[in-house]
């Protein structure tokens, strides 16, 4: 591998908070971009993106990855934000990096899969990396757990979070949405199953609810984090294969 460069960057969102994320430039000359959305509960920082960074800047692109909430004081909280505020953020960072590069791709792992489905952003192409779509009415009853006495949720697998009831309710109401804002969307897309989850009923519903250029991948034996062996590197090189084509 070849020494990466970084830098740190700030963007002012038009409600007065702050995202913050790190560009990591590729050690060769390039006019491609990636974005990474991560998922729910997630951050920049996770082993899928820190790898995701090192594989793709070492072929070619760089690479940005961004928190949807962080620690920072004027940063957004989990608990004061929806999917919507990430769509808005997700759209913004496009945006203020697109007119450094020709081409911009963009990767979603689980909710920041069905990030991108309510964003509809302006790039080059898309992946879903074994992303959230439906039915999520079950799954946040099943997963977030209300505090009494005030307006949160609790949410977490083994460390819990603060959720508010506006991501909440946004989340019960995406099951009737899904299908449409997926329909909407024209960017060639690549959806990438996760081949521990097919017992699933609704894998197969967001590449279904597709009408644009698109690409099914399933890779074996990976979980949704593709913790399993090798998969992470092969949802890696099936992504490059399906950017490369463009």
């Amino acid at each position: 591998m070849l020494p990466l460069q970084e830098k740190e960057f700030a963007v002012s969102t038009p409600d007065g908070k702050t995202i913050y994320g790190i560009l990591t430039q590729s050690p060769i000359d390039t006019r491609k971009l990636l974005i990474l959305s991560h998922g729910l509960t997630g951050c920049m920082d996770e082993h899928m993106h820190m790898e995701a960074k090192r594989f793709f800047s070492n072929n070619g692109y760089d690479v940005v990855r961004f928190n949807y909430y962080g620690p920072q004081d004027d940063a957004r909280k989990m608990e004061e934000t929806t999917l919507a505020l990430h769509a808005q953020d997700l759209n913004q960072i496009c945006d203020h990096f697109r007119p450094n590069y020709d081409k911009l791709f963009i990767a979603g792992h689980s909710y920041g899969g069905l990030t991108l489905v309510v964003a509809n952003p302006l790039a080059t192409a898309l992946s879903f990396w074994d992303s959230s779509f439906t039915p999520f009415k079950g799954f946040m009853e099943k997963e977030a757990k209300k505090l009494d006495g005030t307006p949160f949720y609790t949410i977490g697998w083994g460390t819990s979070v603060l959720m508010g009831a506006a991501m909440y309710d946004e989340a019960l109401e995406m099951d009737s949405k899904a299908d449409a804002l997926a329909k909407k969307i024209t960017t060639p897309s690549q959806v990438i199953l996760a081949g521990d989850q097919s017992e699933n009923p609704v894998r197969m519903a967001l590449y279904e609810a597709l009408a644009c250029p698109r690409q099914l991948e399933e890779i074996d034996r990976a979980d949704h984090c593709f913790t399993h062996g090798d998969t992470l590197y092969t949802l890696f090189k099936r992504t490059l294969s399906w950017f490369e084509q463009f």
